[in-house]
This record gives C-alpha cells, structure tokens and sequence, in this order.
C-alpha cells in the first residue's frame, strides 16, 4: 500500500469523524498528499526508507508549524501563525 493510499484512507476516516470529535482543528490536507507523492516517488527511485518513511502524523496545535495557525489552547491566538516560520 503506498503513503498515499493510506494518507486518503485516513483523511476520509478525518472527513467522517473529526465533525463530532474536533480532534483535528487545522488540516492541510494538500501538503500531507504533496508529501506523501514525494515519499512514494522516493521509494520508487530506491531511496532506502526509514521505519516511518511516507506515514501520516498528526502534530498538537502547541507547536510551531510551518505556515499553519497555532491556538496553544488560547482563543487569543486563534488564527495566528508564528513569526519565526518561513517557507523553505
């Protein structure tokens, strides 16, 4: 099964459940399956994956992401990205 069959798997299984649960606030759902394109076509050119190569994670909203909100659990920072991320 490649990283992205199983990343569309489990954005299926977010579309279905996370309504009742709001377990995921942000999803960037087409950087995970840029990124799981990219780890599949490393595979393909026999790049020697490591034992989490292509698997879909989930990162707390408490951390600095990229070019994503941070809530840090405060409504106050509702919305805000971090200053200290640029874009490779």
């Amino acid at each position: 099964m490649s990283s992205h069959e199983v990343l569309e798997q489990l954005l299926a299984r977010v579309e279905r459940h996370n309504p009742a649960l709001n377990a995921i606030v942000t999803l960037d759902a087409e950087r995970a399956r840029a990124q799981a394109k990219a780890a599949d076509a490393a595979l393909a050119r026999g790049v020697e994956p490591g034992p989490l190569h292509g698997l879909p994670v989930t990162v707390k909203d408490a951390f600095e992401t990229q070019e994503l909100p941070e809530f840090r659990s405060s409504q106050a920072r509702r919305g805000r990205s971090s200053p200290h991320r640029e874009r490779d």
